[in-house]
C-alpha cells in the first residue's frame, strides 16, 4: 500500500517483490520499487525503481501501470514521458521507462527505449 509522503520520497514494501524479481536482470542496482507523486498529485508515477528509500540517490527506471482492457497507446507513453522528468533523480540519458499493461500495447506504438511488462512477466516473476 502506497502512503502519502513528502515530494521526492519513495516508499517500498514486501508486496513489491514481483517487480523486484523483474528488475534484477535489467537494473541490478535497484533495491526498492515504489511510486512517486508531488504535492499537487500531478503527476503520479506508478513505478520508480531506485537504489534506496525513502530518498533515492539514483533512479534507474520510472513506469506506468495500465491494467485496462484496452492496450497502451501513444497517449499513455507520451503522458509517462512528460511525467517522468518531474521525478527527482530522473535522467533522460540513463533512466529507463517501463510500461506494465494487462492488454499489451497498440500495434503502432514505438517502444524504443522502453521495457514492457506483461501479465505473464508478473506471474513468472513470482515463480522465479
Amino acid at each position: 500500500m502506497l502512503t502519502a509522503r513528502p515530494a521526492g520520497a519513495i516508499t517500498s514494501e514486501e508486496t513489491a517483490r514481483p517487480a523486484r524479481c523483474l528488475v534484477v536482470a535489467w537494473w541490478p542496482t535497484v533495491e526498492t520499487v515504489g511510486g512517486w507523486w508531488n504535492r499537487r498529485f500531478d503527476p503520479e508515477i506508478d513505478l520508480v525503481g531506485a537504489d534506496r528509500a525513502p530518498v533515492a540517490d539514483t533512479v534507474s527506471f520510472v513506469g506506468s501501470i495500465k491494467w485496462l482492457v484496452s492496450p497502451l497507446d501513444h497517449h499513455d507513453l507520451t503522458a509517462l514521458c512528460r511525467a517522468a522528468v518531474e521525478v527527482p533523480g530522473f535522467d533522460p540519458g540513463t533512466t529507463g521507462l517501463v510500461l506494465a499493461s494487462l492488454s499489451g500495447v497498440a500495434p503502432d506504438l514505438d517502444l524504443t527505449g522502453c521495457s514492457l511488462w506483461t501479465p505473464q512477466d508478473l506471474v513468472d516473476s513470482w515463480a522465479g
